[in-house]
């Protein structure tokens, strides 16, 4: 018997991406989403930032092409104490032409950055 070594190859290789920038939460669904999958994404990272004098709650949905937000969609419903910066790890996948929509209860008091890598080819 021989020892045969093959090398195996990443097809798709991903590449780090900021998704999202800093961008302040809307109350109500924005009418561009914050993030549309050009190919398959990882989120890696979400950092949501309260700058409200109260707690606010911000909600996450991962929306397939056609659809809209509803209870199917959830992903994350995260509550925020008065002026509490939050970092959550994620592993949540995005396939290609689904877009990434977040919401806080109140608009503009709650910003939102989220990182994660695309596919690259």
């Amino acid at each position: 018997m021989t020892n045969e070594v093959q090398t195996v190859k990443n097809i798709n290789p991903m590449v780090d991406a900021l998704l999202v920038p800093g961008t302040a939460l809307p109350s109500v669904a924005p009418g561009e989403p914050q993030y549309k999958a050009p190919r398959t994404t990882l989120i890696n990272w979400i950092e949501l930032n309260n700058t409200d004098a109260v707690g606010r709650t911000v909600t996450m949905h991962v929306i397939p092409p056609g659809g809209s937000a509803g209870v199917a969609t959830k992903m994350m419903a995260q509550a925020l104490t008065s002026g509490q910066r939050l970092g959550i790890l994620s592993g949540e996948v995005i396939l290609a032409g689904y877009t990434l929509q977040l919401t806080a209860d109140a608009g503009a008091v709650v910003r939102a950055s989220v990182s994660g890598q695309v596919q690259s080819t």
